[in-house]
């Protein structure tokens, strides 16, 4: 329920950072 709903938030929330890192 909510617990999944913010985990997927922050799992986003790195993939975003995670693919800035790789684009850098």
């Amino acid at each position: 329920g909510l617990l999944n709903g913010l985990a997927l938030r922050l799992g986003k929330r790195a993939l975003k950072k995670i693919i800035k890192r790789l684009c850098r």
